[in-house]
């Protein structure tokens, strides 16, 4: 091999191989950092978007069972099986009616498309929205969960709804009625709409990016959401069991976690992260294109590969250049001593260099002009020109030796005198300044080699202000001075190369060297400013760990902390040993472990330290027996978190609190409903009592009249008096029966009660019984009643109260207070008592515990105070005594006293 092309194959391995090897490192740690970067972005938005569908499906079921148990679904729901072929009989429009009330405002509130009650042969027998069904069956899924809903909840898989060209859902549970028996199913129908929003939010996944599902069906992989490349692929699209393509849903589906690189439907190379939905039977699939996803890899990439190209066609040219420049004298001196070697001794060697070469050529001329001018004898002269062949070839390798070695060096060398003039420069320095010897001898080295400073100023080289610091300089003048040799100088220099100034770094060294018994120094200049930019660069990206504002903790497996960037340090102070028991490193333990037994994964945790959330990564430090613990500020995101939950948990108090409501109004309806029908029977028992009676009272009076007969007088006295009893108790049962609204007018409470009083102390004259009044408050009380109805009121309690004394004898208090817009009248007597089984059947009607009466009373009292707008309150303990409280309104009848009002009363 020529020597040029030796000298150019070093030059380009000396520059390419430390510019390669820096790329290909930082070029591999970039692509892992960033991979692991993006695959963790994955697993956090498959995370959160799969916590709100199995919360989502969750509260569904609740709301299911909630609905499965409704009193009104078990009562109503019978009676439209029983009348499911009779559309407009009474009993199904009623019960449909009660239903819609209370089913149609669930499905507003949970905003499903349909509620849907079916027998257990698969009838559908009531909907909340009939419209939305299909003329022809339900579809396959939606039988299926209607099928498997006899035995518990059940959730079909998605299907397409015909009729709305919508994709829906059913969850559907079993209905029992009152008694327990299985009577047919209720179902939720809810459109995949509010889900298709969640699972298709395309945040955090770029350009290409998306989320799907899908599902095991056979021996294929369904889709069960439209794609971003696919709007249509909601169950049309599907992938068999082990495809190449696919590949992530396929584990997901298969009940399978996990994230890494592989191949989607389109067969494109993407990074994912997967997740199986138990709580659906679903996968769930969050990717993004490796080609988005390592696009600043590839922008790394090209930029690495242009900067080594621009090196190699650089360092190409310059080891080019250098080595002809070495290389072309010799070549030509050889042809030269060719010509003279044959016996031309007129050739002239024609090499001007001031170099070695140059001398050498100088010298070859001058021994061909001594061979003229030598006379000897033929012999002697061939003697002589064997010798001085001989000495020149000699001088001539040792010279091109000499010469090659000093050329060869790829770093500048120069010899200087001791008054510092250059005498002799390598390739390396002609390149530099672009300049031969002869333009370069006996020249300061500041002149030489170009420095701004020197060129600047007109006293030169050594005489400017800058030269003092000159590390070139003052390293010659080292040696010169005391004949030491100086090595590894490293100093920043401005050079002027080809007109441009230059900034370098140089590694300086130089030695001492006699010739000809003069001082000399060799300096040899080493362009280092590569490797200075390489270690500023590897000093920037080491300051990265310095800056971030989150902890970083590096420890060994035996938690030996080797390394806390300025957060981790504020956090936790300076620590030799991760202390195991701090609040910081609970999962240290176990993560070590695991990481000693080969994980090479990386494990999250989350911690609370100094009021602060953290999530810990833990990370294998790569090629060393370390751990980097990564601590990042989650205590925002907590924050939200905790936000939610208490959203959440309020949205259940209140709608268990509209579902109380509901069910309280379902009872009120009830109620009002069975006093309907016992007031209709009372009215027909009276009617049809009351001329049967009227008829034995003509004929006890008839025959009274007739038969003057004294034995039959206390017989006929005796039925006219049942007579009367008869006909109150049918007064009482016609009362009962149309009690209408009250007709309010101004009146005076104070009186009402007064009269009341009176009437029952007359009436109950024979009994031994103490009536004490406290109602002087109530004296002048604007107040708006139906007084007929107001007395019937307190005659029929007093009427209780003095009934309720034992042997005829006790005190009955009565007493009246204001307060807050608000009537109370208290009557209390110390009788006998109500039985605590008894207390809350009190204003049953018909529900009496006297020997004589119908059980009407209180119940008419309890209806007319609450046409009024008040309330009735009992409070009584067995043998003690009964207090009865009225609570009415003062601003007239019809405005309705809260609970709170009357228990301050």
């Amino acid at each position: 091999m020529l020597i040029r092309s030796k000298l150019t194959v070093i030059f380009l391995a000396l520059s390419l191989i430390p510019a390669c090897l820096v790329g290909v490192l930082s070029f591999n740690r970039y692509g892992n950092y960033l991979e692991a970067d993006r695959l963790s972005d994955l697993r956090n938005i498959i995370v959160y978007k799969a916590d709100r569908i199995e919360t989502y499906i969750a509260g569904l079921k609740a709301e299911l069972k909630i609905a499965q148990g409704l009193y009104n679904v078990k009562k109503n729901f019978p009676v439209l099986i029983r009348y499911a072929r009779e559309p407009e009989a009474p009993e199904r429009l009623t019960a449909k009616k009660i239903l819609d009330v209370q089913l149609q405002e669930m499905q507003s509130i949970l905003r499903l498309s349909n509620i849907i009650l079916a027998s257990l042969e698969g009838d559908i027998i009531y909907a909340t929205d009939p419209s939305a069904l299909p003329k022809a069956a339900l579809p396959d899924e939606a039988q299926r969960a209607f099928r498997e809903a006899k035995n518990s909840i059940a959730l079909s898989d998605v299907f397409f709804d015909p009729l709305t060209n919508g994709l829906k859902m059913d969850i559907a549970a079993p209905i029992t009625d009152s008694y327990g028996t299985l009577v047919g199913v209720i179902a939720f129908e809810m459109n995949m709409g509010p889900l298709y929003t969640l699972i298709q939010d395309t945040t955090g996944l770029g350009q290409t990016g998306e989320t799907l599902i899908g599902k095991k069906i056979g021996d294929q992989v369904v889709f069960l959401n439209p794609l971003r490349y696919d709007p249509e692929a909601a169950l049309k699209r599907h992938i068999d069991i082990g495809d190449t393509t696919g590949v992530p849903i396929q584990k997901a589906a298969q009940g399978s976690n996990g994230d890494g690189r592989s191949i989607d439907y389109r067969g494109n190379e993407v990074i994912a992260a997967w997740r199986y939905l138990p709580a659906v039977g679903w996968g769930m699939v969050a990717k993004i294109d490796a080609k988005e996803a390592f696009a600043e890899v590839v922008m790394l990439r090209n930029l690495i590969m242009l900067i080594l190209s621009v090196v190699f066609i650089l360092s190409g040219v310059t080891a080019f250049f250098l080595a002809r420049s070495i290389s072309a004298p010799i070549k030509k001196l050889s042809k030269d001593a060719e010509i003279i070697g044959s016996g031309n001794l007129d050739h002239k060697v024609t090499i001007d260099s001031r170099d070695e070469i140059g001398q050498l050529s100088r010298s070859f001329d001058k021994m061909t002009g001594d061979l003229k001018k030598i006379t000897a004898s033929r012999d002697e002269l061939n003697r002589e020109i064997a010798e001085h062949k001989q000495v020149k070839e000699t001088l001539a390798n040792e010279r091109g030796n000499l010469q090659r070695i000093f050329d060869c060096v790829s770093i500048g060398m120069l010899l200087i005198d001791q008054q510092g003039g250059i005498k002799r420069v390598n390739n390396a320095v002609r390149s530099w300044v672009g300049k031969d010897l002869s333009l370069l001898a006996d020249a300061q080295p500041g002149s030489a080699l170009g420095c701004i400073h020197a060129l600047a100023d007109p006293a030169g080289c050594g005489h400017t202000l800058n030269c003092r610091s000159c590390a070139i300089r003052n390293a010659f003048e080292s040696v010169i001075r005391s004949g030491k040799p100086v090595h590894g100088i490293e100093a920043e220099t401005v050079l002027v190369i080809k007109g441009e100034p230059l900034h370098l770094w140089l590694d300086i060294s130089a030695d001492p060297v006699s010739i000809d018994g003069k001082k000399h120094a060799i300096l040899a200049l080493s362009n280092i400013t590569r490797r200075k930019d390489i270690e500023r660069e590897i000093t920037r990206l080491a300051a990265y760990p310095q800056l971030d504002p989150n902890p970083i903790v590096e420890v060994d497996y035996e938690g030996t902390v080797f390394y806390q960037n300025p957060a981790a340090e504020k956090l936790l102070a300076s620590l030799d040993k991760a202390d195991m028991q701090h609040e910081f490193f609970p999962w240290l333990a176990s993560v070590l472990d695991a990481f000693q037994k080969g994980y090479k994964g990386a494990a999250i945790r989350e911690v609370f330290v100094n009021d602060t959330w953290f999530q810990q990564t833990f990370r294998h430090v790569p090629d060393m027996k370390r751990i980097c613990i990564y601590c990042a500020n989650i205590t925002v995101r907590k924050r939200i978190t905790e936000a939610l939950r208490r959203t959440n948990n309020e949205l259940e108090a209140k709608v268990a609190e509209r579902t109380a409501e509901l069910i309280k109004a379902e009872s009120d309806l009830i109620d009002k409903k069975r006093l309907s029908d016992i007031g209709t029977l009372a009215a027909t028992v009276a009617h049809e009592l009351r001329n049967p009676l009227a008829a034995i009272k003509m004929a006890s009076y008839n025959i009274k009249r007739k038969a003057g007969n004294p034995a039959l007088e206390k017989h006929l006295n005796n039925i006219d008096i049942k007579l009367s009893e008869s006909e109150q108790i049918i007064d009482n049962l016609l009362y009962y029966a149309r009690i209408k609204s009250p007709n309010p007018s101004s009146a005076d409470i104070y009186d009402i009660l007064n009269e009341c009083i009176a009437h029952a102390v007359d009436h109950f004259s024979k009994h031994t019984v103490s009536v004490r009044k406290d109602i002087d408050a109530l004296q002048g009380i604007p107040f708006e009643a139906d007084v007929l109805q107001m007395k019937e009121v307190f005659a029929n309690l007093l009427s209780n109260s003095f009934d309720a004394m034992v042997d005829n004898k006790g005190t009955i208090t009565i007493t009246g207070k204001v307060a807050e817009g608000a009537i109370r009248v208290s009557i209390q007597d110390n009788g006998a008592g109500i039985d605590k089984e008894d207390l809350h059947k009190i204003f049953d009607p018909f529900f009496t515990t006297k020997a004589k009466g119908t059980g009407l009373g209180l119940s008419v009292c309890q209806q007319i105070v609450r046409l009024h707008g008040g309330r009735i309150d009992v409070a009584s303990e067995k043998n003690k005594g009964t207090t009865i409280q009225v609570t009415l309104p003062r601003i007239g009848a019809g405005t309705d006293i809260p609970d709170e009002v009357s228990k301050k009363c």
